[in-house]
């Protein structure tokens, strides 16, 4: 999936590097698929907090429950845009298996509606996954 507009967004990374944007602030060739995660997401019910779109051809969704591992690749397929509907504390993870020490130590918080967009593939260079509680 091609985004044009250049967000630097990564999941789990502290302060600077951090930019979730609530729905007021994605790029508006990007409103629809947030719309979507966001309506899947909820859908979902149970203690899915998260639906992020991965960069296959044709990309595919994926659905993460808090306690569960959300690796910042499948199969070598980035994670282009992750859409939160539920309140989390996210860490950073060195390891795509979310095992080892949370990488910062400090968590971050999440709240429903915000989104991580990550347009230049480049959201693993940060850790490999990340674990929300």
């Amino acid at each position: 999936m091609k985004l044009t507009f250049f967000i630097v967004a990564f999941v789990g990374t502290c302060c600077a590097q951090l930019a979730p944007v609530s729905i007021a602030n994605v790029p508006l060739d990007l409103v629809l698929l947030y719309e979507q995660l966001y309506k899947d997401c909820v859908a979902k019910g149970g203690n899915t907090y998260v639906a992020v779109q991965y960069a296959y051809d044709p990309p595919k969704t994926a659905y993460f429950e808090k306690g569960e591992c959300y690796p910042y690749q499948i199969d070598g397929n980035a994670a282009q845009m992750g859409v939160w509907c539920r309140r989390t504390i996210c860490y950073n993870k060195r390891y795509a298996n979310c095992s080892g020490p949370n990488d910062p130590p400090l968590g971050v918080p999440f709240i429903s509606e915000e989104t991580l967009i990550n347009p230049l593939d480049i959201v693993d260079s940060v850790g490999k996954a990340t674990f929300c509680s």
